[in-house]
């Protein structure tokens, strides 16, 4: 039954999160168990709707149907609750009773639905499509201005145990931990850029692409002031090192700079002023210097 499946998910879920924080396995064993588990509880609880409905259950009890799914194998007895109490006998109701309760609109609405499966199928497919859809952006913070028309996935940080001691400042974990919650959703090397240079040429990052090697951990560029480790390639590669950087609070990137196998791309000296950040008027002011320059006197 349902009830069961629900069950045996929450074991995998269980067992996910177990390789995750014990045995470092990453996000990959939470996500896959947490989707398989998430799809089944959907699936669960519209079923114990329809049942409840169905069989005249009080509003309370179909309620309570429902939250036996968030408690790890609750489903199993409370199914077998319902079988010994005869929660569960007859058949679906596709015609009306004498029963009151079967004149509600509820009722009427279900036994439409029972005579016409197809349609019901149908509706509780695309139903637990959005609803899976639904929990699995809940805690992007897409900003409220964000353009319409740019399509963009907003991912929440992974959530790393914190090392620091409970009465220290809060600290920022920078860039360190959205790389880590990057790598951990592409499984593939990915370009990694900061969001304060917008003036990054397509021509500058095709040629980032093409010098990084597909057997190294990251390249990262470089100038003449040293690395530039938000404009570079990493790979999933490197997750147990950026993850022991968090575990022991050192967030800077740059030292990734100096590791084994992380290749180095120089930036040619006509993309430089590409690098400018914008994150003032004043800089911004330096930037439409930059895209509209002064024309030349003679």
């Amino acid at each position: 039954t349902v009830a069961i499946a629900e069950a045996v998910t929450w074991t995998l879920l269980i067992t996910g999160m177990l390789l995750k924080y014990v045995a470092n396995a990453g996000s990959l064993p939470v996500l896959i168990g947490g989707s398989i588990h998430g799809l089944v509880f959907i699936s669960y609880a519209l079923t114990a709707a329809l049942v409840g409905v169905n069989q005249r259950w009080k509003v309370g009890q179909i309620v309570f149907a429902v939250v036996t799914a968030i408690v790890p194998y609750a489903t199993i007895p409370f199914d077998r609750w319902l079988d010994r109490h005869g929660r569960l006998e007859g058949e679906w109701h596709r015609e009306a009773t004498d029963d009151p309760a079967d004149r509600t609109w509820v009722r009427r609405l279900l036994r439409w639905f029972l005579n016409h499966p197809v349609v019901l199928g149908v509706l509780l497919v695309v139903a637990i499509a959005v609803i899976m859809t639904t929990l699995l952006i809940v805690g992007r913070q897409k900003p409220a201005d964000w353009p319409a028309h740019l399509p963009a996935t907003f991912l929440p940080d992974e959530e790393l145990p914190e090392t620091q001691p409970a009465t220290a400042a809060p600290r920022s974990h920078g860039p360190l931990l959205g790389l880590i919650t990057l790598l951990h959703h592409t499984h593939a090397p990915t370009l990694l850029l900061a969001c304060d240079t917008p003036l990054l040429s397509p021509e500058l990052l095709q040629e980032l692409l093409a010098a990084h090697r597909p057997d190294s951990l990251a390249t990262i560029a470089t100038t003449d002031q040293g690395p530039e480790p938000l404009l570079a390639i990493y790979t999933p590669a490197l997750l147990p090192t950026l993850e022991r950087m968090h575990k022991e609070n050192r967030r800077a990137l740059h030292p990734l700079i100096h590791l084994p196998n992380v290749d180095h791309f120089r930036i040619p000296t006509e993309h430089l002023p590409e690098l400018l950040n914008l994150n003032t008027p004043a800089d911004l002011q330096k930037a439409a210097q930059f895209l509209h320059p002064p024309p030349k006197t003679q």
